[in-house]
């Protein structure tokens, strides 16, 4: 898998630079949006990686230093943070409709949610 990923980015590194020898103007927009997508798949990637990974590995990973890896992903917690008040929301709305089903899931995800993000924190601490 990761050699056909690899040989992707190659040939996308390609086409960029040709895009840009032959307008540089007109493929900005398409560069900005892969650039806010491989953005977001890093951050899912590092979130992911966090649950069962340290921020040393992930550090290396990236290529950065620990401290800078943790800077750079440290709105990873406020996002996990936010995740979890939505699904608080949407269980109190399942609760109100007489949506059990939902409710049990949505209350299923905010632990898993909590608990990657205690077991980020205590990674955090024991690398600190």
């Amino acid at each position: 898998m990761f050699d056909d990923l690899n040989a992707t980015r190659e040939l996308l590194s390609r086409q960029l630079a040709e895009a840009i020898a032959s307008d540089a103007i007109g493929v900005i927009p398409s560069i900005a949006a892969l650039q806010k997508e491989t953005e977001e798949y890093l951050r899912v990637a590092v979130r992911q990686a966090a649950s069962g990974s340290s921020w040393s590995e992930i550090a290396t990973a990236l290529g950065v230093s620990k401290q800078a890896a943790h800077q750079r992903f440290r709105v990873y917690a406020k996002d996990v943070a936010d995740e979890m008040k939505a699904h608080r929301r949407a269980i109190k709305k399942a609760r109100r409709s007489g949506e059990t089903g939902q409710a049990v899931e949505g209350r299923e995800r905010v632990e898993a949610l909590a608990s990657q993000l205690r077991t980020a924190a205590r990674s955090l601490k024991n690398q600190g």
